[in-house]
């Protein structure tokens, strides 16, 4: 696959993930072995990473680089560590909802709530004073719960609960994994 079908493709599906989530997760459900996170993730992460990196070297006068590389490394780290801590926290309270225990379709779920924060980190960070445009991150809360709805097969008793546990369980996860990549970052400027 060359470059420009690649990026073609990563694109429609971000597209079919934020306008047609429904869709989306039907048409990925059944997808056995799906490298959700390497295909869709990481390939976001890493433009994101590039996106904060060339909005420290445009918005400051005065560039340091190793600054740049360190803001983009806490970033990119920061992504990664939220998305494994969730597939596995959430997973964990999957198996106590009577939920399935198909990694893939968790898996499925955790990557698409993470895109939204993703792509709205990569406009943040090549323009930080578009940080307002931060907020489309919680679009991915929405997705979320279409992607519980669709794919885990909670029963429907369980259901609300475990939406509103994994919710509470993101934030938490989201709030301590940044405020100590922020606090790492803080002490990296002395």
């Amino acid at each position: 696959m060359d470059y420009k079908e690649y990026v073609r493709d990563l694109y429609k599906k971000c597209k079919k993930l934020i306008l047609k989530p429904e869709g989306f997760f039907l048409e990925n459900r059944d997808i056995e072995n799906g490298k959700f996170f390497s295909s869709l993730l990481v390939p976001l992460i890493v433009l994101m990473g590039a996106g904060v990196f060339l909005g420290e070297l445009i918005s400051n006068s005065n560039f340091l680089f190793s600054y740049a590389l360190m803001k983009t490394l806490r970033i990119v780290v920061y992504y990664i560590l939220v998305y494994y801590l969730e597939r596995w926290a959430l997973g964990e309270l999957l198996k106590s909802h009577e939920g399935t225990q198909d990694k893939n379709l968790l898996c499925l779920v955790v990557v698409s709530s993470l895109v939204p924060s993703v792509l709205s980190s990569f406009i943040t960070g090549l323009f930080p004073g578009l940080y307002v445009f931060g907020i489309l991150g919680l679009y991915g809360f929405y997705l979320f719960v279409v992607g519980v709805k669709k794919c885990l097969k909670i029963p429907e008793k369980n259901q609300f609960r475990y939406i509103l546990l994994s919710i509470l369980l993101i934030l938490l996860i989201t709030g301590v994994v940044y405020s100590f990549s922020w606090k790492l970052l803080q002490f990296y400027e002395g």
